[in-house]
């Protein structure tokens, strides 16, 4: 088996959604650990539902996030 290129000039994007709740921290820990060992590629994690209050404060950014995702989905 060749050895990784670890002079990757691609970006990549994943997205791991899931329900209120559920960790997934495991799943985000599996894969950037494998990116990092087969590629040589760092993971940066992004939290979008975290940074939604930077754009809108009617989106609840203070709120615990089952509370946000109610009191927002019926406006």
């Amino acid at each position: 088996m060749n050895a990784p290129n670890h002079d990757r000039k691609y970006e990549l994007f994943f997205g791991i959604i899931a329900p209120v709740g559920t960790d997934i921290s495991k799943t985000v820990e599996a894969l950037s650990s494998s990116l990092r060992t087969i590629a040589g590629y760092e993971a940066h994690e992004i939290h979008l539902s975290k940074l939604l209050h930077q754009f809108d404060d009617s989106l609840g950014g203070d709120m615990p996030e089952d509370e946000r995702i109610t009191t927002t989905a019926y406006k």
